[in-house]
C-alpha cells in the first residue's frame, strides 16, 4: 500500500506539472487538491491546499472550482474553509471535525482562529463569546480581543456577551 500511495503522490505531482505546462490551471489545481488528500501530514496538506487555491485564482473565473474524488464540486470558498479547518487542526495537533476543532481552539484560547472556523462552518459562537467575556472579567488585557470578536459577530452573540459581563 505504501508503494501505491507513493506512486499516487508522484503521479499527481507530475500531473500538476503537465497541466501547468498546458496552461490548464483548473486541472492543475485539482491535481494538487487530490495530492493533499493522499498526504497524512497536516502541514503538507495545508501547503497543497493553499497551492491549489492559488492555482485556481490564476485560472479564469469560470474555472474557480475542483471536483473531489467523490464527484463534489468545490469552489474556492469551499477550499478556503477547508484550509482554515486544516489550520485549526494543525494548531490543536489533531484531525478533528469543524466543531471539535472549534472546541479545542477554545480550550487553548486561540480566539481568533476559533472565530474564523466558527463563522466559516456556521457554528454556534455562544461558547466563544461566553468564554472570552469571562476571560475579560478575570484578565483586563483581553478587552481588545473581545471588542474585535464582537465587531465580527451577530447581535445575538453581542447580547450574550453583555449578559455575561453584567452577571
Amino acid at each position: 500500500k505504501a508503494k501505491n500511495s507513493e506512486f499516487a503522490v508522484n503521479f499527481l505531482k507530475i500531473l500538476f506539472c503537465y497541466y501547468i505546462a498546458r496552461g490548464d490551471y483548473r486541472f492543475a489545481a485539482e491535481s494538487l487538491y487530490r495530492l493533499g488528500t493522499q498526504i497524512s501530514c497536516l502541514g503538507e496538506k495545508k501547503q497543497n491546499l493553499l497551492a491549489a487555491i492559488n492555482t485556481l485564482l490564476v485560472a479564469g473565473t469560470e474555472d474557480h472550482f475542483v471536483i473531489s474524488e467523490s464527484g463534489k464540486v468545490l469552489r474556492v470558498s469551499d477550499l478556503r474553509n477547508e484550509y482554515l479547518l486544516l489550520e485549526g487542526q494543525h494548531a490543536v495537533g489533531h484531525d478533528y471535525s469543524p466543531m471539535e476543532t472549534f472546541s479545542a481552539l477554545l480550550r487553548i484560547k486561540n480566539w481568533s482562529l476559533a472565530l474564523k472556523i466558527g463563522k466559516a462552518f456556521s457554528l454556534d459562537l455562544t461558547e466563544l463569546v461566553n468564554l472570552l467575556a469571562a476571560e475579560c472579567i478575570t484578565e483586563a488585557n483581553n478587552w481588545k480581543t473581545l471588542q474585535g470578536v464582537l465587531s465580527e459577530i451577530d447581535t445575538r452573540y453581542k447580547l450574550t456577551a453583555v449578559k455575561k459581563l453584567l452577571d
